[in-house]
């Protein structure tokens, strides 16, 4: 009976699944991205206005804000020390805007070998490079009345992948005399900041479970032998029908628990909304949409009519497929 016992807990350790599962429940905390906010930004006068292909939108110019404004520093730098306290993983956004500058500072098209394109705007382009969970986005007022001094804090969390908010915590400091911005920052938001931390990582325990959500856009070239109602053969997954249904076929077998909604069909379009992603792969690796949507590009190529295809990813959540070119 003892051999037996020992066996079964030998086989338990070396088991694939059994190690990934526990490293997963195991305190893993998410990832976490500070920022200051569009309403700082734009009171501060850090957003500009950027012609878009015709169209004026307002860029963050998150450089700038960095580079001039001490007191943004100071913020992220208190904002920061709390979450290392508590031991979440950080992605510096100073650091980010350093990996970019190679690139375009706001906007970068990918554009196809017929001439379509896809635009990243410049939050894309820094959640892409940062690849956090989360999103901090800061605003705060710093308020003087004499020598006394108070602050307001509001933190929202964002899905980095859907920008969709999740969490929200604001507090207002007692006025002081003599403390720094830190602890005045500390002092407004301490009371309220791990029941805030607790939201985060409900949500973050829930990723885990049922994968992050995404968007898949299937598009067709306009000069494409394809469309989505071509049939196909594919003997990877026994089928036979048209590429719209084999697609679904695929997101049955590879969404986490089959969870994605298609949102509109038609013989040149698809959308694919809700659609759950898993955070590692089989072998316990990290994955993000691109590499998980990938599998799409491998099973088009391989049906008995080899169907071209291109992936282009938008930010962190976004994938679309055209087909009809790579």
């Amino acid at each position: 009976m003892k051999y037996t016992i020992l066996i079964l807990a030998f086989l338990i350790s070396e088991s694939p699944s059994f190690s990934q599962t526990d490293s997963l429940r195991k305190g893993k905390k998410p990832s976490v991205m500070i920022k200051p906010s569009n309403l700082w930004l734009n009171k501060n006068n850090y957003l500009k206005l950027v012609d878009n292909q015709g169209v004026t939108v307002n860029i963050p110019d998150y450089n700038k804000a960095l580079i001039e404004n001490v007191e943004l520093k100071l913020v992220i730098a208190a904002i920061n020390n709390l979450y290392t306290e508590r031991s979440f993983p950080l992605k510096s956004l100073e650091q980010v805007l350093k990996n970019l500058q190679s690139e375009d500072a706001e906007l970068i098209a990918i554009t196809s070998k017929s001439g379509s394109s896809i635009e990243e705007n410049l939050i894309d382009k820094i959640r892409r490079n940062a690849n956090a969970d989360i999103e901090l986005d800061l605003t705060w007022e710093l308020t003087q009345n004499g020598p006394q001094k108070s602050i307001t804090l509001i933190i929202e969390a964002l899905d980095t992948y859907t920008g969709k908010s999740i969490a929200s915590v604001s507090g207002v400091g007692r006025p002081s005399f003599n403390a720094d911005i830190q602890n005045l920052l500390k002092e407004s938001i301490l009371a309220n900041l791990d029941n805030f931390n607790s939201q985060l990582q409900k949500y973050f325990d829930d990723i885990i479970e049922n994968g992050r959500e995404t968007v898949l856009k299937i598009s067709v070239f306009g000069d494409s032998e394809f469309d989505l109602e071509s049939s196909v053969k594919s003997n990877q997954l026994s089928f036979e029908g048209d590429i719209s249904e084999l697609l679904e076929r695929w997101l049955d077998i590879n969404a986490v628990k089959s969870q994605y909604n298609t949102s509109s069909v038609t013989d040149k379009s698809m959308l694919f909304e809700q659609v759950r992603i898993p955070l590692f792969n089989k072998d316990g690796v990290p994955i993000d949409s691109r590499r998980f949507y990938r599998g799409l590009i491998d099973l088009l190529q391989k049906t008995d009519k080899v169907v071209p295809a291109k992936l282009i990813s938008r930010g962190l959540g976004e994938v679309r497929i055209v087909i009809g070119q790579k």
